[in-house]
């Protein structure tokens, strides 16, 4: 027997086992459907009885329910609307108090300006003047002064060094 001859009948076989395995599962899915329809017919056909108590706590149930539902957006809108009022009278209540404490600070700071001694106010601003003037002036002459120092002294030293030199040639 060839390979290829080998491989045919295997082939043949598979298709064979493949066919069957697809017929064994055709005859099951129908007997579970002819069940499946059975039952249902069965329980179409039947009456259930369903007690009158359980009715009565289902609708109850379900009456509490959108009863909650709809008192609790209510709550919501009224809590909303209070909201919203009381916003509005606040923010009316604290512009009417801000143009009162605007007012009163106003007059407050026209009489303290009103009390100011401006003769007092120019002599002690002239004072300050006058002694950061002086400070300065100080601190510039201090600055001139060591400038000053340090010429002089730069100038010491070249007249000594001169003088020792004209010392040295006439010995």
């Amino acid at each position: 027997m060839r390979k290829e001859d080998i491989i045919i009948a295997g082939l043949s076989i598979f298709s064979f086992a493949s066919t069957i395995a697809a017929i064994v599962c055709a005859e099951r899915l129908r007997m579970a459907s002819n069940v499946l329809d059975t039952t249902t017919e069965k329980l179409v056909s039947k009456d259930i009885d369903i007690s009158d108590e359980l009715v009565e706590k289902i609708v109850e149930k379900a009456v509490d329910r959108e009863a909650s539902y709809h008192i609790r957006k209510s709550l919501d809108k009224a809590a909303d609307k209070i909201a919203d009022r009381y916003e509005s009278e606040i923010k009316t209540a604290i512009e009417e108090e801000m143009k009162i404490q605007r007012s009163d600070l106003e007059k407050t700071l026209k009489k303290k300006i009103g009390n100011v001694d401006i003769s007092e106010i120019k002599r002690k601003v002239m004072a300050e003047a006058k002694d950061a003037c002086m400070e300065k002036i100080k601190d510039d002459l201090d600055e001139l002064s060591d400038k000053y120092t340090e010429q002089v002294e730069s100038m010491a030293s070249i007249y000594e060094t001169v003088a020792n030199k004209i010392q040295s040639i006439g010995d």
